[in-house]
């Protein structure tokens, strides 16, 4: 699995502020995503996979606690990104 941290660089928290802050939530990311991923490789072990086991994988505790830490960071992060400059071209003027 992925080492979250790997994709900010030498800073955990990928220059954010407060770094500790953002580091503290990305170990609860990880271990929210490790949770996840278990249950669901017990779900892939399985000979049948039927509706009602994808139901509750579905409806996991683990798996809503790793969409709902994704939500988050998405939306601390868009507050974060500058957008990029619109680029306006007109052709024939």
């Amino acid at each position: 699995m992925t080492d979250w941290r790997s994709l900010y660089g030498s800073s955990p928290s990928g220059g954010l502020e407060p770094s500790e802050k953002y580091a503290a939530f990305l170990a609860v990311l990880d271990r929210d995503a490790r949770d996840s991923l278990a249950a669901i490789e017990l779900v892939l072990a399985q000979p049948v996979i039927s509706s009602q086991l994808i139901d509750n994988l579905n409806a996991s505790i683990h798996l809503r606690a790793l969409l709902t830490d994704l939500f988050l960071l998405d939306e601390i992060l868009r507050k974060h990104v500058k957008p990029a400059e619109q680029v306006v071209t007109s052709e024939g003027e």
